[in-house]
């Protein structure tokens, strides 16, 4: 059963606090209002995104559950696999709602509150994590998912705490640079979802996006209004798939002969250009154009850039991008 997915890291610290439940609405369905086949449509629906969760799939596992969770609202289980998707690709804010959700509708189930604490401790609120693993302890004092994330907070609390003096010379140092020079970021640039993060008072902080997630989609869409990159991409990917360009890292720095079955499994158009390098062929303002892996990857890449300058409020000139083994 769907106790079963990843929560939290190791440890063995209890706090005597009882957490309330958030956000509790009135007039909500039953579960006597959930007929035989939906709760049949749910369970199978949410085997579904069991499979695909084990598999890595979180996206994908994600859109099962809010299948199971459409059929019938009123299980809690749901919403708690649900919110560990969206844990593990850094949509936190939907991880939160979700685990809020399940907390409401099942208080006195202790892996609701790991779900909470988790997904809290991720976004860098420890108080709130700390009370959310608490509050799971107070009803199943015996839960290890919130008995580890305690001493995982208290560990990051401690870490914290040493690394003040260092950051705070770190700060003297960096408030006498020009903020252009202040900081570099690190960028991941991924296949599917890239991240930037930067070390920031004393640690390694990944940095939200315009969306509130720590995490893009590498996703780049030409429309009649223009150029859409990361989450607005993807929205409208179905409505635009021949200019929705995705998973363009796999074939970058290759050659056209080299990509037959990734280009296969691509709903837009990849040519073979000079030298025989491929090229992805898309239409924009009415004309067709070419653009080479690196150029859509260039375009993620800008975004990620965009979304540390607004974090950090200052201009970015310098930074490191991860690259994979593979690229030799």
């Amino acid at each position: 059963d769907d106790e079963r997915a990843p929560v939290a890291a190791p440890a063995h610290f209890h706090l005597p606090l009882k957490m309330a439940p958030k956000n509790k609405k009135k007039g909500g369905k039953k579960p006597s209002d959930v007929t035989p086949e939906q709760k049949k449509a749910a369970q199978e629906a949410k085997a579904l995104g069991n499979k695909e969760f084990v598999a890595g799939q979180f996206d994908a596992a994600a859109k099962h559950f809010t299948a199971a969770i459409e059929h019938d609202p009123t299980d809690h289980v749901f919403f708690s696999n649900r919110s560990a998707c969206y844990a593990s690709v850094g949509k936190l804010n939907a991880a939160i709602e979700d685990a809020e959700k399940c907390v409401e509708l099942k208080p006195d189930w202790g892996k609701g509150y790991s779900r909470l604490g988790l997904a809290l401790f991720k976004k860098g609120d420890l108080v709130g994590a700390q009370k959310a693993y608490a509050g799971g302890l107070a009803c199943d004092p015996n839960n290890v998912q919130c008995n580890d994330g305690l001493a995982e907070v208290r560990a990051r609390k401690e870490l914290l705490a040493a690394n003040a003096d260092r950051a705070a010379k770190d700060m003297a140092n960096l408030e006498a640079m020009a903020p252009e020079d202040r900081y570099v970021v690190g960028i991941d640039l991924g296949t599917t979802y890239s991240c930037v993060s930067v070390w920031k008072d004393g640690e390694a902080q990944v940095l939200a996006n315009a969306e509130g997630d720590r995490t893009t989609p590498s996703w780049v869409a030409f429309t009649d209004d223009g150029r859409l990159v990361g989450d607005a991409a993807k929205r409208q990917a179905a409505q635009n798939t021949k200019r929705t360009l995705f998973n363009v890292k796999r074939i970058i720095g290759r050659q056209f002969s080299e990509c037959a079955e990734e280009i296969k499994i691509m709903p837009f158009d990849v040519i073979e250009g000079e030298g025989g390098k491929p090229l992805i062929e898309v239409e924009v303002d009415d004309e067709k154009k070419t653009f080479s892996a690196e150029q859509i990857s260039a375009m993620v890449l800008e975004k990620m850039k965009k979304t540390a300058e607004v974090a950090l409020g200052c201009p970015i000139k310098k930074a490191v991008i991860t690259v994979p083994a593979y690229f030799n």
